[in-house]
């Protein structure tokens, strides 16, 4: 079904890689040591945003302006990186990107830094099924902007309107209709294990 499209870009954490128990649990635990209030609905909704844009958002929605942003979001991730090598494992989407290796282009667009993603990619083996990896230290608007998923169109060199974004988050798949690309949403086929209500 996906033969029509010149190009496929895949989002990282929840769709090639199920990274999310690791980050709830990063989550769990910083947020619950500076005192930051969260809900399950409200995660799930910033499900795909960049550790600093996750804070800023709830730090501001709980009227909390006396802590370091920057200091928070970088102990998550720090947390994240211990917890990632044991935790993160492999979805069944890898058999989409490994059935169009080396037949089509194919980019990976992330909110995760690009050194982050691929030590992950790296550790799980699969760096190489990319031609493209796209982190958020790459473009100046994260999604839901449509930035990422267009630099990674720019670097496949086909036009937005060619590809197809695999995503499971709805920040994913406002910036793939921003960018004027089709979407799909691979929860048909991973089970969600982020903040599950």
């Amino acid at each position: 079904m996906y033969d029509k499209y010149a190009a496929l870009i895949f989002d990282m954490d929840g769709t090639v890689i199920d990274s999310l128990p690791a980050h709830q649990r990063a989550w769990e635990q910083i947020l619950a040591k500076y005192q930051i209030p969260y809900t399950a609905k409200v995660m799930n909704h910033l499900n795909g945003w960049p550790a600093l844009q996750t804070v800023n958002f709830l730090c501001s929605r709980a009227q909390i302006e006396n802590l370091d942003n920057v200091q928070i979001s970088a102990e998550k991730e720090a947390l994240y990186q211990q917890l990632a090598p044991q935790m993160v494992k492999i979805t069944p989407v890898i058999d989409i990107v490994k059935k169009y290796t080396g037949k089509k282009p194919i980019a990976l667009g992330t909110g995760a830094s690009t050194s982050e993603a691929t030590n992950l990619l790296s550790h799980l083996g699969i760096t190489e099924l990319f031609d493209h990896i796209v982190g958020s230290d790459q473009v100046e608007k994260h999604k839901p902007a449509p930035d990422t998923f267009l630099r990674c169109a720019k670097l496949l060199n086909v036009p937005s309107d060619q590809c197809i974004v695999f995503e499971d988050a709805q920040a994913g798949f406002d910036a793939a209709q921003a960018a004027g690309m089709a979407h799909f949403d691979v929860r048909a086929i991973c089970k969600p294990s982020y903040f599950v209500q």
